[in-house]
């Protein structure tokens, strides 16, 4: 019986990486997958909606195209729509690192960037694009002056409620991340009734302090922290529940976490204690969801103190 025992023991750690094993096998699909969405939602946003909304107007001669041709007044609307689109952006980026750190909400970082392009960059660069379209294109399509305050008053709750509320869209309703804000989590879902004990949602959840860059990740991908990746402005996050991609600092997530659980590796990335596999390499480590990742050469004392590299001795 005690032979048994022992015998259940061992198998559970086995049994334990195992999980870990299979949750990490479709990290890199989730995040790989996570990467085509934003990508998918980054085209839709900066080309599929300004030529349908181009395209719209354009076909309804709105505005000064009322008297044009439908094809020259298409033409003049769906290039607009295609150049204040990033022109905006360009503006809102500007100042959404400012705002964010007095704690704006989007909403307001999004008027005072469309402010700011409508102001500086858009009035100059349409007064070009008409003057072009009518060296090549319309001859009698009228050039304006500079924009006067009243033109750019009496146009700005059209060109404001547009740009505010397509990014509104996406980020609440596609949870597409806008200029340094992480896209909103998904519905909680609803506390189960008292004495019904919840399901446990990862293979191997431990209960210990939970770092603030967890509240980002979405509730079906928190778990036991296994590693963090560092890519840009974003975090892949990856745990015993799966991965994540989130807007988080790597240096600001390494502060959050006790140096006992892990260490950095590796510019771009840093370990946990707990997803370090068995087998042992001078150079990268095998993590126990099936991640390589590689050990920067400032960095390898640190982890071969801590027994994750092998022994340089021959």
């Amino acid at each position: 019986m005690a032979i048994e025992a022992a015998r259940h023991d061992f198998a559970r750690p086995a049994a334990a990486v195992g999980a870990v094993a299979d949750a990490g096998a479709v990290a890199v699909a989730d995040e790989a997958a996570e990467r085509r969405r934003l990508r998918w939602l980054a085209f839709w946003f900066y080309l599929g909606v300004p030529l349908a909304l181009g395209f719209l107007l354009g076909w309804l001669q709105v505005g000064r195209a009322a008297d044009w041709p439908r094809a020259v007044s298409l033409f003049y609307w769906v290039g607009v729509s295609l150049l204040m689109t990033p022109l905006n952006a360009i503006g809102t980026a500007v100042l959404a690192p400012l705002l964010r750190r007095v704690a704006s909400p989007l909403f307001l970082t999004l008027f005072a960037g469309q402010l700011l392009a409508g102001h500086l960059l858009i009035d100059p660069v349409l007064r070009g694009y008409r003057a072009l379209l009518q060296a090549s294109v319309y001859a009698e399509l009228p050039l304006t002056a500079t924009t006067s305050l009243a033109d750019f008053l009496q146009r700005m709750p059209s060109n404001t409620l547009l740009w505010v509320g397509i990014n509104l869209l996406f980020y609440y309703g596609l949870r597409m991340p806008r200029f340094g804000y992480a896209a909103p989590e998904p519905a909680a879902t609803p506390e189960p009734p008292v004495g019904h004990e919840p399901p446990v949602a990862g293979p191997l959840h431990v209960l210990e302090p939970c770092p603030v860059l967890m509240e980002r990740v979405r509730p079906e991908r928190r778990g036991a922290l296994l590693a963090l990746k560092a890519d840009g402005h974003y975090l892949h996050v990856h745990t015993d529940a799966g991965s994540d991609l989130i807007i988080y600092r790597l240096s600001d997530a390494i502060r959050e976490l006790p140096p006992e659980q892990g260490t950095q590796v590796h510019r771009s990335w840093w370990v946990a204690a707990r997803a370090v596999g068995a087998e042992r390499h001078r150079d990268h480590l095998s993590l126990v969801n099936g991640l390589d990742v590689p050990v920067s050469r400032s960095f390898r004392l640190a982890a071969r103190q801590r027994g994750w590299l092998a022994s340089t001795d021959r």
